[in-house]
C-alpha cells in the first residue's frame, strides 16, 4: 500500500500567498479612499444644514445675514460634537458670493492636497432675474475633489 501525502505543497501555498498580496495591493488604497470619503460626509452634512438655514433666512427676510450675530445664528446645531469637523463659519463678507458656508476639517483627518486649512464651502448667489432661485455652488480647498459629492465636483 502506498502512502499518500497529506496537506498542501509549497507551490500551492506560494500561489495563494501571491494572490492574497495582489488583492491586498488593490483593496487597501480603495479602502483608504472610502474611509476618507466617509469622514468628509460629516462636513458635507453640516454644510447642507447651514445652507438650509440660510435659504430659510433668505425666504423670511429677503436677504442673507449682514452681521456677525445674524450669521452666527445660521450655524448648524449638533447634539454631539462633530468628530472630524473643527468649525463651521458663515462668511457674509465674501467679495465673490452673496454668502458662503465654510466647514473646516480637523488637522490630519484626510490627506491634505494643499498646505493650509482644509474645508468645503457652499456659496450662494442670487440670480439677476426677478424672483429667481438662489444658486448654490460648492467645492473644497485642500481636499481631493474626487472625495466630494458629484454635485460639487464640477464647480
Amino acid at each position: 500500500m502506498k502512502n499518500k501525502a497529506l496537506g498542501f505543497g509549497i507551490i500551492q501555498i506560494v500561489v495563494v500567498a501571491a494572490l492574497l498580496a495582489v488583492v491586498a495591493l488593490v483593496a487597501v488604497p480603495k479602502y483608504e479612499y472610502y474611509v476618507e470619503k466617509a469622514k468628509l460626509t460629516e462636513a458635507v452634512s453640516l454644510g447642507g444644514d447651514a445652507r438650509k438655514k440660510l435659504n430659510e433666512y433668505y425666504s423670511l427676510n429677503g436677504r442673507f445675514p449682514r452681521s456677525d450675530d445674524e450669521a452666527d445664528a445660521m450655524l448648524p446645531q449638533t447634539v454631539n460634537p462633530p468628530e472630524y469637523v473643527s468649525k463651521v463659519v458663515i462668511n457674509h463678507k465674501s467679495k465673490q458670493h452673496a454668502i458662503v458656508a465654510e466647514v473646516y476639517l480637523k488637522k490630519g483627518v484626510i490627506t491634505n492636497t494643499g498646505t493650509g486649512d482644509q474645508y468645503i464651502y457652499m456659496a450662494a448667489d442670487k440670480s439677476s432675474q426677478s424672483g429667481a432661485q438662489i444658486e448654490w455652488t460648492c467645492g473644497a480647498v485642500g481636499i481631493d475633489p474626487d472625495l466630494l459629492p458629484e454635485r460639487c465636483r464640477d464647480n
